[in-house]
C-alpha cells in the first residue's frame, strides 16, 4: 500500500511512518515534532546523511532533512564529472543516475568506528522512467526471461509491448 502519490512521501513515511496530512507532511509550514530514523539513530552516535541525485529543495526533501540535522547531504549540486545525468526529457534531466548516487556515497563514505545511517533515494524509478544505456539492460533482461523456465506466453508477457522496457 502506498502512502503517497509522488516519491516525496518516501522520507517521512519509511523512516518515521509520519502520516500523510493534508497535502503530504512536507508540505506543512512547519513540520511538527517527531521521530523519525534520523533524529533516534543521530540522538544514539549514528552519523546520518541523505545521498539524492537530483535538488534536495525538491519537494520539501531538504527541510525534513535539516529538521533532523543530519551530517552529511549530498545532492544534485555535489555531482560533476564523471558523473553522469538522466536522459534529459522536454530538456530537463531529473538529475544523476543511480549509479552515480551509489558511487558518491562510497566516494565520501569512508571506513569509520561509529555508525551509521545513510538513505540513499535513487531517480530511474521515476517517471519518466529514462535511463542511460538502456539498450544494455534491455538486452540483459532479455537474456534472463530467456534463461527461465517459462512458457511462450509467459516470455512473451505484458512488457513486450514493442516500447522500450525502460520508456512507459
Amino acid at each position: 500500500m502506498s502512502s503517497s502519490g509522488r516519491t516525496f512521501s518516501v522520507l517521512p513515511t519509511l523512516t518515521g511512518s509520519l502520516p500523510f496530512a493534508m497535502h503530504g507532511f512536507l508540505e506543512q509550514d512547519t513540520l511538527p515534532d517527531n521521530f523519525n530514523l534520523f533524529n533516534i539513530l543521530k540522538h544514539n552516535g549514528f552519523n546520518t546523511g541523505f545521498f539524492y541525485g537530483g535538488h534536495s529543495n525538491f519537494d520539501f526533501m531538504k527541510k525534513f532533512m535539516d529538521y533532523n540535522k543530519i551530517d552529511r547531504l549530498i545532492d544534485q549540486e555535489a555531482f560533476g564529472p564523471p558523473y553522469k545525468k538522466l536522459p534529459e526529457k522536454g530538456g530537463e534531466s531529473w538529475g544523476y543516475e543511480d549509479q552515480a548516487v551509489f558511487s558518491k556515497l562510497l566516494e565520501v563514505q569512508k571506513v569509520q568506528e561509529n555508525p551509521y545511517f545513510h538513505v540513499l533515494l535513487t531517480l530511474s524509478t521515476h517517471n519518466p522512467f529514462l535511463i542511460n544505456n538502456a539498450a544494455h539492460y534491455e538486452q540483459l533482461f532479455d537474456q534472463r526471461i530467456a534463461s527461465m523456465e517459462l512458457s511462450p506466453t509467459q516470455k512473451n508477457g505484458p512488457w513486450r509491448t514493442g516500447h522500450s522496457l525502460f520508456q512507459f
